[in-house]
């Protein structure tokens, strides 16, 4: 930190420190060593995962091995996986290779992705997609099926379901639907969708897999952000040394009482977006929101509001700028990070609402 500001490590850096008023290596990332002469980090030696010195190797990459005086890491003999001790004698193979008299060899049977020496031959023990093994090679599956137990299909192609044990063509095509259950069912959605009365609608921005439409649904996040009671939240919004709590909306429509859906459902649209807070209770609130904006305006009005007037504040934030998400086809979107602080609420009342004013088309999560 500089004058209140976060500079940038280098990029070799795990963490830095500032000495007079330079950038100094504190720690180093993985297969680097920290210099304690120039405070940098540097490359450790070809092949070497950890390493304490340009001199001293800890381990060694896959497909290489360290040397008895841990000076090197040498290669492993062509297509090994590890070679524990010896640059020349092989105990497993990369894929699509078998281990024969400490060497290792290409796979040659038909459509077999994975295979192994037996009795002086090749039997196949994992095939191509498309195919299952049998007898040590490799046989088709029946048309259209991606996987199968023989004859039997488990899992068909694009555009089909299994029927049967066999694949059989689509009627009807359910957008972004991984898997059928019948020519016209939808029983799984591709990935960052989830299943509603046959329709296959986008989950909340940062979520790779969820249960149900935005607010605490869901079940995977996208790199960078960790899940949280059900939300995805970026790993720079949590806090080890204060306690947070995060509120997650339902998603139940009805608590939207301004705005429209927009997007696939990734944001709600309109110049007052206002949500129900009927849930929220107790004596003083500090607010904490994250915004995805479609335009690049630094700043949002916020009103909080009950019936009993006990509060009624606009609330006019600055926003600083974060991370970009696509979002939609078009337009990448950017996350604001917006606080209100210490809003008094003498009394809990049944419509408690909190008003994004905007001009923009927002994603509240």
């Amino acid at each position: 930190m500089s004058n209140g500001t976060c500079l940038v490590c280098d990029y070799m850096c795990a963490s830095c420190v500032m000495v007079n008023g330079i950038s100094k290596c504190s720690t180093c990332s993985g297969s680097t060593y920290l210099d304690s002469t120039t405070a940098t980090c540097k490359n450790c030696p070809n092949g070497a995962s950890v390493c304490s010195s340009s001199t001293v190797i800890s381990s060694c990459q896959t497909g290489y091995h360290l040397t008895s005086n841990s000076l090197f890491c040498l290669a492993c003999p062509s297509n090994c996986l590890s070679c524990p001790s010896s640059n020349s004698v092989c105990t497993s193979c990369l894929t699509g290779y078998y281990l024969n008299s400490s060497l290792c060899y290409a796979c040659t049977k038909s459509n077999c992705a994975s295979c192994v020496f037996f009795s002086s031959s090749q039997y196949c023990v994992g095939c191509n997609t498309g195919y299952y093994a049998t007898g040590g090679s490799c046989y088709a599956c029946p048309s259209n099926c991606n996987a199968c137990s023989g004859a039997t299909c488990n899992t068909c192609a694009t555009g089909y379901y299994v029927s049967s044990g066999s694949c059989l063509a689509i009627g009807t095509s359910v957008d972004n639907c991984n898997t059928y259950s019948s020519s016209t069912t939808c029983s799984a959605c591709s990935s960052g969708y989830y299943l509603s009365s046959n329709q296959c609608l986008a989950c909340s921005i940062l979520c790779t897999t969820c249960t149900g439409l935005h607010f605490g649904a869901c079940s995977a996040c996208t790199t960078n952000t960790n899940l949280f009671n059900q939300i995805c939240l970026p790993t720079s919004d949590l806090s080890s040394t204060s306690y947070q709590l995060y509120y997650s909306f339902p998603s139940a429509q009805s608590y939207i009482s301004a705005g429209s859906q927009d997007c696939n459902h990734y944001m709600y649209s309109g110049a007052t977006v206002t949500l129900n807070m009927n849930e929220l209770a107790g004596s003083q609130v500090v607010l904490k929101w994250r915004v995805f904006s479609k335009s690049q305006s630094s700043s949002y009005t916020v009103d909080w509001t009950n019936t009993d007037g006990t509060v009624s504040n606009s609330f006019t934030t600055s926003s600083s700028s974060g991370q970009s998400f696509p979002l939609c086809s078009s337009s990448p979107s950017t996350l604001y990070h917006l606080s209100i602080g210490a809003a008094i609420i003498t009394s809990v009342k049944i419509s408690n609402t909190l008003s994004f004013t905007s001009t923009t088309t927002l994603a509240l999560q």
